[in-house]
């Protein structure tokens, strides 16, 4: 069993919401500007009906055939995804491993809580997923680990890129 509770999302805007209908705010955006990083921002916990379009948007960027690193920041989630969302994400990881081992140099979740790093690093160790992400605290850390990820691939570290490594140094 993959346990790869990940989202890759690039899309044709630098920023893109997605809500349910009936929704005042999106749960999640995704940020194409900084590409080759590509970083998805929650507002709040991702639920099933989100896997779909995530993985959509995902095999988007793999269509452009462009090597990445993604990061999801998911530190405004209110509470931990149920069980049906993360046996979508599960699925579909499993049915995209392919372009996911091809074109990602590596996946990093940005949360908060050490309890929910370690319990997600402990399922990780247990399942050994075919594509391991990296936990981090703050955002700082992700960005930082992501920018080494594209040097040691020796992929260009754009302007956008730098400017957003200065930005979060400086908070």
């Amino acid at each position: 069993m993959s346990f790869d509770v990940v989202c890759w999302v690039i899309l044709g805007d630098a920023v893109c919401s997605v809500c349910d209908a009936g929704e005042m705010a999106p749960r999640y955006e995704f940020r194409e500007d900084l590409l080759p990083i590509s970083l998805l921002l929650t507002n709040d916990t991702l639920q099933a009906s989100d896997v779909d379009g995530i993985y959509e948007h995902y095999l988007s960027l793999c269509r452009r055939r462009m090597r990445f690193v993604a990061i999801s920041d998911v530190r405004a989630a209110t509470r931990l995804p149920d069980a049906a969302t993360c046996r979508r994400f599960g699925e579909a990881a499993d049915r995209f491993s392919a372009e996911l081992h091809t074109w990602s140099l590596g996946s990093a979740i940005v949360i908060e809580s050490a309890l929910i790093r370690g319990a997600l690093a402990a399922i990780e160790w247990l399942y050994h997923p075919r594509h391991p992400t990296t936990y981090f605290y703050d955002l700082q850390g992700a960005v930082d680990w992501a920018i080494h990820k594209l040097e040691d691939s020796g992929t260009l570290i754009t302007p956008a890129i730098r400017d957003f490594e200065r930005l979060q140094a400086s908070c």
